[in-house]
């Protein structure tokens, strides 16, 4: 739980102390911490690179996604998998697909892993998904099927609203 809380602390650190830029830029960058329910508990940490778009009726961020996920169990419960994809996060929906690779202890499992859910302006995502095992490895409470809520946070996003 300290873990949590540091991280989050963290992120909200670097969102408060960020400098708005008025000029173009070629890229944006969101942080996007979440919560997932995926047979346990699992928190994830993701910086999602690419463009934000505020114009109109599209309001999202779309882009590559680099993060990790984890459990923070002790010992021999311990998951850990860092993760690469890509994020499309617009007004009200959400569609993502992640290469996920989770490791506990001595085992290692790869996963594609294809999302579908509801986005609030790109700045809250509620999203389901379903974990393709492509090793036949199996990890004990890991599960095929996930939900997940995350927020991109990220100014242009949230001065949307």
């Amino acid at each position: 739980m300290k873990i949590q809380f540091l991280s989050l602390l963290f992120l909200c650190t670097l969102y408060s102390f960020s400098q708005e830029i008025q000029s173009k830029r070629k890229f944006d960058v969101a942080f996007a911490p979440g919560i997932i329910c995926q047979g346990n508990m699992y928190n994830e940490l993701n910086l999602t690179i690419g463009k934000v778009s505020t114009e109109n009726w599209t309001v999202g961020i779309v882009g590559w996604r680099i993060g990790m996920e984890s459990n923070f169990k002790n010992n021999n419960e311990f998951i850990i998998a860092p993760k690469v994809g890509y994020d499309i996060s617009m007004t009200y929906f959400t569609i993502r697909l992640s290469a996920v690779n989770y490791f506990q202890n001595s085992k290692s499992e790869f996963r594609i892993l294809p999302e579908l859910g509801i986005s609030l302006g790109g700045s809250f995502c509620l999203t389901y998904g379903y974990g393709i095992n492509l090793n036949n490895a199996t990890i004990s409470g890991l599960a095929n099927h996930r939900i997940g809520l995350s927020f991109n946070i990220n100014k242009q996003l949230n001065n949307a609203f």
